[in-house]
């Protein structure tokens, strides 16, 4: 791949733009969010939101490929999210019959994160039309050589068996499975620093 990657707090609006569009060309089959948002119009219609909601924290580090074909959106060790805007939004765009049921899982997941300091992989997606071509593992490696530098782990959560093997090929361990309901099976994956 020969992309450079940008480190930046996305202060251009058309930056942002390119970006939700690859994420949602990135994320239109993702086992989780289509389990959130059913119907091909209910994902069109919220998930851009929610990444643009995602993307709006300024405490939040975004690396990104120049032609946008993808990005990784990572929280600082002692950084979260603002759980009170981000339930607010789900209850807006979740079916009111999902909603209990899609909360939960979100508390599971919250319960799951290491209680070390960690950095957090909030979501990497890279279009369907250049996945393959390294662009993920380039964009994950400019967070990790930082993790290593600074002795410090690194967590996610992945829900598509395919994605928990591109992980683990970056260092990551399946720690447990969270599955309630129907929904679909989540790995919470965590990386150890590497020494340097």
């Amino acid at each position: 791949m020969t992309t450079t990657l940008i480190r930046t707090s996305l202060d251009g609006k058309h930056d942002l733009e390119q970006i939700v569009k690859s994420m949602v060309l990135a994320f239109s089959t993702d086992p989780l969010l289509r389990w959130i948002y059913p119907s091909e119009e209910q994902y069109v219609a919220s998930f851009p939101g929610l990444v643009k909601l995602l993307a709006s924290d300024n405490r939040l580090s975004i690396y990104y490929a120049k032609d946008y074909a993808g990005a990784a959106f990572w929280l600082s060790p002692g950084i979260e999210l603002d759980q009170d805007v981000f339930a607010a939004y789900m209850k807006k765009t979740v079916l009111p019959q999902d909603l209990e049921k899609v909360a939960t899982v979100f508390e599971q997941l919250n319960q799951a994160h290491p209680q070390a300091p960690h950095w957090y992989l909030a979501l990497l997606g890279v279009e369907p039309s250049k996945q393959g071509e390294g662009y993920g593992s380039a964009l994950i490696q400019s967070a990790l050589r930082e993790c290593d530098l600074f002795n410090q782990i690194a967590y996610l959560e992945t829900c598509n068996p395919k994605s928990a093997a591109f992980y683990e090929r970056h260092g990551f361990e399946i720690q447990e499975t969270i599955q309630i309901e129907d929904c679909p099976v989540i790995f919470p994956m965590v990386r150890y620093p590497k020494s340097i």
